[in-house]
């Protein structure tokens, strides 16, 4: 295949719709093929090469990734592209390379590999990939939307519903092209096709003109119109940092009744997870009128809600599915939702799926890489129960903090949530070491239960400050639903509680106190979580990893007598470290300018010191 033009592309996003518009554009004019759906590693290359090209081909697009360091030496060596793109460079993959420079790096080996008969195309709105041309032996041709692009837009548009268009110029020649592609975001990729085209002598005109046929790839900024008047935007085959914003964008200037973003597993975050759902729940609060955030990390978004928000525009949910029934109930015709996800880790698509078929697999992470509409097990029941058997009531006037803070009075209790499972049965199993906890505090302090319709209630006092013990009366993975509807009662909110539960990722009879955080796979937590819409709960958990029984049955079997008597050490410790929280609490209150979050160590044999 010496006569065929092998074309490497590569870049942190945008590689995929690119490829499929370069070789629409070459088509135009020429023979040749690219590699299949989003394959773009060292074997989907080498199958690409055996199954899609022919000799007398005259072109083949190659997708190249850079998921880890040397990724594209292989790659390279197999293909020995004549053109090679860069579409962009951002932090996809910045875990495995610890910087930007270094992802710059990988990905600029392309433009160096090539020969000196070869043409590099090079995003000049990209300082990074411009940096590239100065290692070139070959030919450079750069596009853009700037003055110093050499294939060039201008006057782009892109207000949904309308699609992107604007103007191309290149040596002299000016030329409209209008696209089916959803937001300003797909310019670059648009203008690296064409200049590829050029790169080969496809007129100006026909570049353009190809462009208007290509569909936007499922996953990637697609849309889809429901029956019931729901307009959606799909952009849920990958959700890295520097992919948000964009796609945020392309709501700030939609023209729709309500714009909604619902936002899933975000990746890329470079080591501050916390930190990065909270601004990305900002930038979308500028731009959408409801956000919801599903997944593990979730409700660490709800850390974004300013004072004097309304506190109905942002939810978090622990999973998929219950963030599928949330906007069942408040999608509206004449919304325009934008689902940003990554699909191998969360299957966001769901969410609009049900909308329009019986999804049945609510699986949260079942580590399939394709879309969930051409899975045969999208109706085979898996994964979560449904969440409205026990359903939650999100009031509008519920604040990230939780409802009326009545413990202003320096007199008001401190809770204590145990969490358990209601019964005699269920002691002495893991997922009752809550209660136990509780049990241990009240027998140590004379403390009577007394029932509600909610919970069992415990009074005492600790130091002249009143604490109340709280077991709710609901299976476990609702507790969300018994302690909300006693905090609307009781008037209290999760800044005056202190969850005490089971930890399956801590060694059995460890414990370990926090300040705030996700559910770690807890469902009572995460009921919980829900429940309030905030992630600022304190907690004591105690470590059930480890056990001989599977995690399944681990949680819900009795504890053998030695496992009794590791655990028995870890509720004396985590009594103490509940003293010591409460202690800090009053101090707090009586000094406000005491940071809460700097807890001292308590001591004990098998307890970690506190944040």
């Amino acid at each position: 295949m010496r006569d065929t033009t092998f074309i490497g592309v590569t870049g942190s996003a945008g590689k995929t719709t690119t490829k499929f518009m370069i070789g629409a554009v070459l088509a135009t004019h020429q023979k040749g093929g690219f590699t299949p759906g989003t394959h773009n590693n060292t074997r989907s290359a080498a199958r690409s090469l055996l199954r899609k090209a022919r000799k007398g081909d005259d072109f083949h697009v190659v997708e190249l990734s850079a998921g880890k360091r040397g990724a594209l030496d292989h790659q390279l060596a197999l293909i020995r592209p004549r053109i090679g793109v860069v579409t962009n460079i951002g932090t996809d993959h910045y875990a495995a390379y610890g910087s930007i420079e270094a992802i710059a790096a990988e990905k600029g080996k392309l433009p160096r590999s090539l020969p000196a008969d070869g043409v590099a195309v090079l995003n000049a709105d990209d300082a990074r990939v411009m940096a590239m041309r100065d290692t070139c032996a070959c030919r450079v041709i750069t596009f853009g939307t700037g003055p110093d692009a050499m294939v060039r837009a201008h006057n782009v548009t892109a207000a949904w519903p309308d699609r992107l268009a604007f103007d191309v110029s290149y040596e002299g020649q000016r030329v409209r092209v209008e696209t089916q592609l959803c937001g300003t975001l797909w310019v670059s990729a648009a203008l690296a096709s064409i200049a590829t085209g050029v790169a080969l002598g496809i007129p100006l005109e026909a570049a353009a003109n190809a462009l208007a046929s290509i569909e936007p790839n499922p996953g990637r900024m697609s849309p889809v119109l429901l029956p019931d008047g729901v307009s959606v935007i799909r952009d849920d085959w990958k959700a890295s940092v520097h992919s948000i914003a964009p796609a945020l964008e392309v709501l700030r200037g939609a023209r729709a009744k309500r714009k909604v973003a619902v936002i899933g597993t975000i990746s890329d975050t470079m080591g501050d997870a916390g930190r990065t759902y909270v601004s990305v729940a900002r930038q979308a609060l500028e731009v959408a009128d409801l956000v919801c955030f599903a997944g593990p990390r979730a409700f660490a978004a709800m850390r974004a809600k300013p004072p004097g928000v309304d506190a109905s525009r942002l939810h978090a949910f622990g999973t998929v599915r219950a963030a599928k029934e949330f906007l069942d109930r408040r999608l509206e015709p004449g919304d325009l939702v934008l689902i940003k996800g990554s699909n191998p880790a969360d299957h966001l698509y769901r969410v609009v799926l049900a909308r329009t078929m019986t999804v049945a697999c609510w699986k949260t992470a079942c580590g399939r890489q394709g879309y969930c509409d051409r899975c045969e097990l999208v109706s085979t029941t898996s994964g979560e129960p449904s969440v409205t058997a026990q359903p939650v009531t999100l009031h509008d006037s519920d604040a990230a903090g939780g409802s009326v803070d009545v413990l202003s009075d320096a007199t008001a209790p401190v809770m204590l949530i145990g969490l358990g499972n209601p019964g005699d049965h269920r002691a002495n199993t893991a997922h009752n070491i809550g209660f136990a906890v509780l049990d241990r505090l009240a027998a140590a302090h004379g403390a009577t239960w007394q029932s509600e319709p909610e919970a069992d209630i415990g009074r005492l006092e600790w130091d002249g400050h009143p604490v109340w013990l709280i077991k709710p009366r609901a299976p476990i993975n609702h507790s969300g639903t018994a302690l909300h509807a006693l905090s609307r009662r009781l008037e209290f909110g999760p800044e005056h509680c202190i969850l005490v539960y089971d930890d399956l990722n801590l060694p059995l009879g460890m414990t370990r106190a926090r300040m705030r955080g996700s559910d770690g796979g807890h469902r009572g937590v995460r009921s919980i979580l829900e429940a309030f819409q905030t992630d600022q709960f304190r907690r004591v958990k105690l470590g059930v990893k480890g056990r001989s029984t599977s995690a399944r049955g681990g949680v819900l079997a009795q504890f053998t007598p030695e496992e009794q008597a590791i655990m028995n050490a870890a509720v004396d410790t985590a009594c103490k470290q509940l003293v010591e929280l409460v202690r800090q609490h009053a101090r707090a209150r009586s000094c406000p300018s005491l940071n809460r979050t700097s807890c001292p160590a308590v001591p004990g044999p098998r307890e970690e010191p506190l944040p």
